[in-house]
């Protein structure tokens, strides 16, 4: 997961652990949302920022930077 504190722009990959799966919709009926949740039990505070799908291109940026200054930054 990618995630960056509130206010921030700068995502770091951090790991997160994740507890129940809701369903698509029945959660989607309740918020009028097209899309589920997944409840997570730790690795991010509440008000961070996320980026959950099409990270390839951060991903990249982040390594690229990485490669620049930290080698060991890479292999995350």
């Amino acid at each position: 997961m990618l995630a960056a504190p509130p206010g921030g722009h700068t995502f770091t990959s951090r790991p997160i652990n994740i507890g129940r799966i809701l369903d698509s919709g029945y959660v989607a009926g309740l918020s009028g949302d097209h899309f589920g949740a997944i409840v997570v039990l730790s690795g991010l505070e509440e008000g961070e920022q996320v980026v959950a799908g099409d990270t390839f291109f951060l991903d990249a940026e982040r390594r690229l930077q990485a490669a620049q200054g930290n080698p060991a930054e890479v292999m995350q």
